[in-house]
């Protein structure tokens, strides 16, 4: 194992929280106590918990008059925002139709996938050759009982970039009466996010994605009117969420975010990310980017080498101090290869030798490139010993 700390080259996964801000979050809220309390300890927390909510929703452009709703993370605010225009049509004769991309965080397919077995219709809309999304698809989906539709804002595996403000501008033109909700937990922090341009009527957002603490992110609402609680229970978040709140998480989360933000212009995991691929493809000449024709988060790269499994390439990296994945830490140790890849036009083969390389700002050129050495040494150490592998396609049983 390497003396030094491992390389968090899969920060799509989660970001690191950073010690000064950690510190600096954990003293201000010392004597912080339940911000639903009356007493001085309470409405400290009270205050603490207002500003960073307030800072969120500035940091994201949130529409006037919108809610900023604290949860538990983005699985928790993708499970309320699929759910909640549904709780008066399942299990009844009124008919009611969601509709999703086809690449979707599980944390919004499989709660569609259970509205769908209680008697909501389901439609999923694929990308088109090429792996690029038509928002004219997503208009002729549309059924007269349409009440939702959900397509994230940046994938989580692949870095691409679904152009959400122009398939809500169609869905408009065709329904005034379905809600749009977005996933743009991936694309917090990355590239420039303003709710009010995108168009649509719930956010979903998490902190560990930029920096924060794992257990806290919120669902923004448009109007919360148009909300019905998953959580039930107590009268936090405007009755919109039961549960005492994090206030040290929200605090962090806010910071954090506006950490990220300020760091936008200069694309400096952008660049380190662009480095990374020139040594890689110049050094290990098989390898292959998967989804160069797409526009993709800057800093992420989705990388396919022929003959080497993927479990085991993030395995043998792991060992080096290299951390990258195979693909959405939420569905990882799986069997099979991504669904999303397949999804995207790749085979089983192909997708069950691809990792996901993202890279944060953390990082400086020069150890950038000593990950990238590392790399590229491990690669070609697995690629001398490929031909012993069995056939991927027999691997996986197919």
């Amino acid at each position: 194992m390497p003396h030094r700390e491992p390389l968090n080259f899969d920060v799509n996964a989660t970001y690191g929280v950073e010690r000064d801000l950690l510190l600096a979050a954990c003293e201000k809220s010392s004597s912080v106590l339940n911000p639903s309390s009356v007493h001085a300890g309470g409405q400290k927390g009270r205050a603490l918990l207002e500003t960073s909510r307030e800072l969120i929703l500035t940091l994201i452009d949130a529409p006037p008059g919108a809610r900023g709703i604290f949860t538990s993370g983005a699985t928790e605010s993708n499970n309320s925002a699929i759910g909640s225009p549904f709780l008066t049509y399942i299990n009844t004769s009124r008919p009611a139709q969601i509709i999703i991309s086809a690449i979707e965080h599980p944390s919004v397919e499989e709660p569609a996938e259970r509205l769908c077995r209680q008697g909501v219709f389901l439609t999923r809309v694929f990308p088109r050759a090429g792996g690029k999304f038509a928002p004219s698809d997503f208009a002729e989906a549309v059924l007269p009982h349409c009440k939702l539709v959900s397509v994230m804002l940046a994938n989580n595996e692949t870095g691409q970039i679904l152009p959400v403000k122009e398939i809500c501008e169609a869905i408009r033109s065709r329904s005034g009466d379905a809600l749009l909700h977005c996933d743009a937990v991936q694309a917090l922090g990355k590239i420039p996010l303003s709710m009010k341009e995108l168009g649509a009527d719930m956010l979903s957002i998490s902190a560990h994605k930029v920096g924060g603490l794992p257990g806290c992110g919120m669902l923004v609402l448009k109007d919360e009117h148009r909300f019905s609680p998953f959580m039930l229970g107590g009268s936090q978040e405007s009755r919109q969420r039961a549960g005492t709140e994090s206030v040290l998480g929200a605090v962090i989360f806010a910071e954090s975010l506006a950490r990220r933000i300020e760091e936008l212009p200069e694309n400096h995991a952008g660049r380190m990310t662009a480095l990374l691929q020139e040594i890689l493809l110049r050094d290990v000449p098989s390898l292959k980017v998967n989804f160069e024709n797409l526009e993709c988060l800057p800093n992420t790269l989705n990388l396919q080498l022929p003959g080497v499994r993927a479990d085991d390439l993030v395995a043998a990296l792991d060992i080096r101090g290299i951390l990258v994945s195979s693909g959405s830490a939420c569905a990882s140790g799986k069997p099979l290869g991504s669904k999303v890849l397949e999804r995207m036009g790749l085979s089983k083969s192909e997708a069950r030798q691809s990792i996901r390389v993202s890279l944060g700002a953390q990082y400086d050129e020069e150890s950038v490139k000593e990950g990238a050495e590392i790399i590229v040494s491990v690669m070609n150490e697995m690629l001398q010993h490929s031909s012993t592998f069995e056939p991927l396609e027999e691997a996986v049983g197919v």
